[in-house]
């Protein structure tokens, strides 16, 4: 040290010791970062201080901290006058800071601050490496003297080990902080992993098909840590979502309940075909409050993912409530995979279940057939007989309504026959014509008042005259008749039944509606299926599927209004006469 500021820092001496005491307890490089330069503007008496740290990567300086000024500066080294000690190593004292082509007015120009003088020196390690620069700015009084610089140097080694010690130090809670998130997300992939395994193991199981789902909704909940899983599946016949298997919160309850397959996250998912996630579910615009809401449930967050065959979505799996965090890309991936899985599953069950419709689609046909040949010959020679009848000495009015009956009814029971054989086999003709519905009405009273008289039924058919449709005649009064007997049959004893026909958009809308017990929540998407049939001890299940068929065959639509309440609506439109 010089002998000419030797007796300036002999009262110097105690205050830096402290300061070096101070700097090396200290393992926080952002308080070293507030602390140095304080310290040194009052040393040194000048108006602020920086400390600029060299980052090799990048060949930048940086400072967060320039006395009260907060916020981070980044320089090029070789730039400025940082820069250039930087690059140098040399100090530099600059006496009028705007007559220095090195001096860069930009920070004065944001900070409103007015650089006088300069005085800045390079931070070294004690094996000389450079590790930043100190800067200071504008002496109170006069200009930076040589004590300065001095001071500065002897400060800038005590200072460099302290930022080196707590850089290090930083860099260590930085790699222990990093080790232990990438500990967690691989525990977390371990997780994943191990679910999956799981389902997969279970979905090639040899168990019954509404064990493996119910198991496989189970433990993709528990996999993601949700409170709670569904898998809903589309209808075709109402596009429909239903809750067939569940898991959590109100599962029980949501097995009786059907959403529209155009709204909330799960038609969302449906309609684009594109699994989601939605961690802030009650600002998400595709989220359905009010139906949760009705429910009683409550939704944080959740995760969807359509089930897709052939190109065509059939339902979606879907998460709800996660319990430790929000669903990530991670996890969203997963339950793609998972809803293959269950999609696989479904389309195994869909081509067994296809196998054995064919099955006893082909055991009708073959009985059908049977039927049709034992009963066709007696029931010619019974025609041949009320013929017979017809030309007789009896009164000729009476035999002739006699025989009329007889012949009308031997024909519906083999034109019923036929349909069932048409319907095994896959094939129907028809032969349209315009027909009124008020003579349809006409046919249909008589077959349904004896009936309606026994269980004390109110019968009301609204049918208005001149309203048309183009139909196939017996095959109409086929369909009117079988979802009216139906109802009949479903109704108990004091009850209404009500069909009602009414122009609508260039056809006619025809409801059959009763105030009985409506139809069971079980067979509600499946309703138009073949041998979909409950309560009937001597059902077939294929009544409502030969409806359907044959009103699309009349280009015209079936469907069920589950608003209707009490008891069932069948509604049906067909094309009004060209």
């Amino acid at each position: 040290m010089s002998d000419r500021v030797g007796s300036d820092l002999e009262h110097l001496l105690p205050v830096l010791l402290e300061v070096a005491r101070d700097m090396n307890s200290e393992r926080s490089l952002e308080r070293l970062l507030e602390y140095i330069p304080r310290v040194v503007a009052e040393l040194t008496d000048a108006e602020r201080c920086t400390i600029f740290l060299l980052d090799e990567e990048r060949g930048e300086l940086w400072s967060r901290v320039a006395m009260e000024t907060k916020g981070e500066i980044r320089v090029k080294v070789g730039e400025g006058i940082a820069g250039h000690v930087a690059r140098t190593g040399e100090s530099l004292h600059i006496r009028s800071a705007y007559d220095d082509v090195r001096f860069s007015t930009k920070g004065d120009n944001l900070t409103g601050f007015v650089t006088r003088n300069v005085l800045c020196a390079p931070l070294k390690h004690l094996n000389g490496r450079i590790l930043g620069v100190f800067q200071l700015l504008n002496k109170r009084s006069g200009d930076f003297q040589r004590r300065d610089e001095e001071l500065l140097t002897l400060f800038g080694s005590h200072a460099a080990v302290a930022l080196e010690s707590a850089r290090l130090n930083r860099e260590k809670d930085e790699a222990i902080v990093n080790l232990t998130e990438t500990q967690g997300r691989l525990l977390e992939q371990m997780k994943r992993l191990e679910g999956l395994y799981a389902i997969q193991t279970e979905v090639n199981a040899s168990n019954g098909f509404e064990e493996v789902l119910s198991s496989v909704i189970r433990r993709t909940a528990e996999m993601f840590d949700s409170e709670a899983g569904s898998i809903l599946l589309r209808s075709s016949s109402d596009n429909r979502l239903y809750f067939k298997y569940g898991y959590g919160g109100k599962a029980e309850q949501l097995q009786t309940v059907s959403i529209s397959a155009c709204e909330g996250v799960a038609g969302w998912v449906l309609e684009n075909r594109r699994a989601t996630v939605s961690n802030d579910a009650v600002d998400d615009t595709r989220f359905d409050r009010e139906f949760t809401n009705r429910l009683g449930y409550g939704v944080r967050n959740l995760m969807a993912a359509p089930l897709v065959c052939e190109g065509e979505p059939t339902g979606v799996l879907e998460v709800l409530n996660r319990r430790d965090r929000g669903y990530d890309a991670g996890d969203l991936a997963a339950l793609e995979f998972i809803a293959g899985q269950v999609q696989a599953t479904l389309q195994r069950q869909v081509l067994l279940e296809e196998s054995r419709k064919a099955q006893r689609l082909a055991s009708v046909g073959n009985t059908a057939s049977r039927i049709v040949h034992d009963l066709k010959n007696p029931m010619t020679v019974l025609r041949g007989m009320l013929q017979i009848f017809q030309e007789t000495e009896l009164p000729p009015e009476q035999l002739a309504k006699y025989a009329s009956v007889g012949i009308r009814e031997i024909d519906r029971s083999v034109e019923m026959m036929q349909e069932i054989l048409d319907f095994g086999r896959g094939n129907t003709n028809f032969t349209f014509s315009h027909l009124e519905l008020a003579l349809l009405a006409d046919e249909i009273v008589p077959l349904l008042e004896r009936e309606c008289r026994q269980k004390r039924l109110e019968l009301t058919i609204d049918f208005p005259a001149g309203l048309a449709v183009w139909a196939d005649p017996p095959r109409m009064k086929r369909v009117v008749f079988n979802l009216a007997r139906n109802a009949v049959e479903a109704l108990p004893s004091e009850g209404r039944l009500t069909l009602v026909a009414r122009p609508q958009e260039l056809g006619v809308l025809i409801r059959v509606a009763d105030n009985g017990p409506g139809i069971p929540p079980e067979i509600r998407s499946r309703l138009f299926e073949a041998f979909a049939t409950h309560g009937k001890t001597h059902g077939t299940g294929l009544g409502l599927a030969i409806c359907k068929s044959l009103v699309e065959g009349h280009k015209g639509k079936i469907w069920v209004d589950w608003d209707h309440s009490p008891g069932t609506c069948f509604s049906l439109w067909l094309p009004a006469p060209a």
